[in-house]
């Protein structure tokens, strides 16, 4: 998957990895579903979010959890 990543004002472009995919029924909603899970990692310094530096690592791992709901 691949997209535009904003932090800070700063806009960068991302490629994000699926790690799970998968259709279900949906348990609230009664319908179906596909969920899935995408990872990226990304380096906190060129967003400008160095703050802490070197005490916390730069390289940070971004997970992002999806849902559809068929109508």
């Amino acid at each position: 998957m691949e997209g535009q990543l904003t932090i800070k004002g700063v806009g960068k472009p991302v490629t994000r990895t699926v790690a799970n995919s998968q259709a279900i029924p949906s348990a609230m909603m009664k319908k179906s579903a596909l969920g899935a899970i995408a990872f990226t990692t990304i380096k906190r310094s060129e967003f400008n979010a160095e703050k802490y530096a070197p005490y916390v690592g730069d390289e940070v791992r971004i997970g992002i959890a999806n849902e559809a709901v068929s109508p």
